[in-house]
């Protein structure tokens, strides 16, 4: 009866609502303990630190509290990394009458066509009405007027009041596209003007494609607006866009962290200083030489101490075209191929039971119809390595994801996405890049600030309309992975690092990430190295 008034108390004095089964159930808990005092302060901090305004603690809460506290070291290494489909991930749809998030659906339904152009939109829109230079501006949607601080810089103009708002320079928030009259035009959610750029314009950072959403700074010429400026939209860092939502989680979907519990899993992060990730791109497993170096892989990394947390292969997975046709990698060579690897693994135990292995497919693996986000690879290629895995070693960890997929490591968010952005958006872009910085640069500032991995429009990068969420890159992610048919890059923008391991199939490129320093080590395996090792 006193440890029962104990446990009372302790949540009274910590703020907590308590049901009487959940109070019973820790009153079992603790009876075997030896040091009741320390065990229920413990349990008591967990709690307090994951529970919202107004919860009611049940006894499955304190169920889960005691789980979590009585992991072991392994538990909890294993227990920090979440692989998350692009098909998981929640939809939200930006509300503007009451400046918020709210959850939407993946139905797909005649108006999504339209819808997706127009969450695009308002998420720019409402991060741009924040910024500094134009949090005074008012802008207008159907009746419905938005205004910001009067004490700010300047003032966005809608598109339909170009010519009623007087002559003068003018700043507008708009689309590229291009209309069937072969012209390039400025289009918001209320009309579109033609558009053109002045032989001195100042183009800022980027590579402008159709689809692209840009702040332009120009006048009105006979109809048509003239640009005298033209860059992408001012971004801002993650904790900005998280606190201006109320800590939303926009990746899972799940009840936000409290301050003090995101700084725990911060401090936990940092201090894991052994873990590394492993990612390799265009790992093209009809080659023997990819696969004789991936064994090489396995057998230097199954000798580190601790062992890499995580295995990325990103595809395209052979080659050669998949087909039945000459030349081309078949349906049952392509499994065997997979087959093979898993043999491989098996020759690496060690990696099998303490380390996450996905598999992200590129553009021209199986299964995608040619459309983003993809799903993963049909089991039908995969079932016959999965299965031997299985039974040979159970507890492995191995998923076969969606491109693009994400992994939450504590605190982090990384993106993985293969796919050739450079050369797509190269071959699309309207205006020559920006010469002050590198290729590399221009492609990461442009996703960045566009906060979309992919800002095309359909008819140049076909996306399934009702997961359009799912490439969203809002608030920014810690890291996104490019598997781009290019060079080995890193660049930081914004507190979001976006890196690029380059092709192993090329040359045996690939990077070791270390989480808690955020640090990216671009490796290479010498070609000579182990060529004679059997596979």
């Amino acid at each position: 009866e006193m440890l029962r008034r104990q446990i009372q108390k302790a949540f009274k004095f910590n703020g907590l609502s308590v049901r009487p089964s959940a109070v019973s159930a820790l009153e079992s808990v603790l009876k075997s303990e030896d040091d009741f005092d320390q065990a229920l302060e413990f349990i008591m901090k967990n709690l307090k630190s994951k529970a919202c305004a107004g919860q009611v603690i049940d006894r499955q809460v304190v169920a889960e509290a005691i789980a979590e506290l009585s992991r072991n070291e392994k538990d909890v290494a294993q227990g920090s990394l979440a692989v998350v489909d692009a098909f998981e991930m929640p939809s939200y749809e930006y509300n503007v009458s009451r400046r918020q998030f709210y959850k939407g659906s993946h139905n797909l339904t005649a108006k999504v066509y339209t819808q997706f152009f127009r969450e695009r939109y308002l998420l720019i829109q409402q991060r741009v009405l924040r910024h500094q230079m134009f949090s005074n501006g008012t802008t207008t949607f159907g009746r419905r007027r938005v205004q910001g601080n009067p004490e700010a810089g300047f003032e966005l103009t809608q598109i339909e009041s170009l010519s009623s708002s007087g002559d003068g320079v003018k700043y507008v928030l708009g689309v590229l596209v291009r209309m069937s009259d072969g012209l390039i035009y400025l289009q918001d959610l209320n009309g579109k003007v033609k558009f053109d750029v002045s032989a001195s314009a100042d183009i800022g950072p980027g590579i402008f494609t159709e689809g692209c959403i840009v702040i332009v700074e120009g006048k009105l010429i006979d109809d048509v607006l003239i640009a005298d400026t033209m860059c992408s939209p001012p971004t801002e860092p993650r904790e900005q866009s998280l606190g201006a939502h109320g800590g939303l989680d926009f990746l899972r979907g799940r009840d936000p962290l409290s301050s003090e519990a995101l700084r725990e899993l911060q401090l936990v992060e940092r201090a894991d200083v052994g873990a590394r990730f492993v990612i390799l791109s265009d790992v093209h497993l009809d080659n023997v030489a990819t696969l004789s170096k991936i064994q090489y892989l396995f057998q230097v990394c199954s000798e580190f101490d601790p062992i890499p947390s995580l295995f990325v292969f990103m595809g395209n997975f052979t080659e050669r075209p998949f087909g039945e046709g000459d030349g081309q990698c078949g349906a049952d060579e392509y499994a065997e191929n997979f087959s093979r690897l898993g043999a491989i693994l098996l020759k690496f135990p060690r990696i099998l039971e303490d380390s996450h292995i996905i598999f992200v497919p590129g553009p021209k693996d199986p299964g995608g119809g040619g459309l983003i986000p993809r799903s993963k690879i049909p089991n039908v290629f995969t079932k016959a390595m999965l299965g031997v895995l299985e039974e040979e070693c159970p507890q492995a960890q191995i998923k076969f994801c969606s491109n693009p997929c994400r992994v939450q490591y504590y605190s982090q968010e990384i993106v993985v996405f293969p796919e050739n952005l450079i050369s797509r958006r190269r071959r699309h872009s309207l205006f020559p890049p920006n010469e002050d910085q590198t290729i590399p640069e221009n492609l990461v500032r442009t996703l960045v600030q566009q906060s979309h991995l992919c800002p095309f429009p359909p008819h140049t990068r076909p996306v399934q309309w009702a997961y359009d969420s799912a490439l969203s890159l809002y608030p920014l992610p810690h890291v996104v992975i490019t598997g781009d048919h290019y060079d080995q890059f890193e660049y930081e923008y914004e507190g979001c690092t976006v890196f690029n391991p380059g092709s192993f199939n090329l040359d045996f490129s690939f990077v070791m990430y270390a989480p808690a320093m955020k640090q990216v080590e671009f490796s290479k395996i010498d070609r000579a190295e182990e060529d004679d090792m059997e596979v």
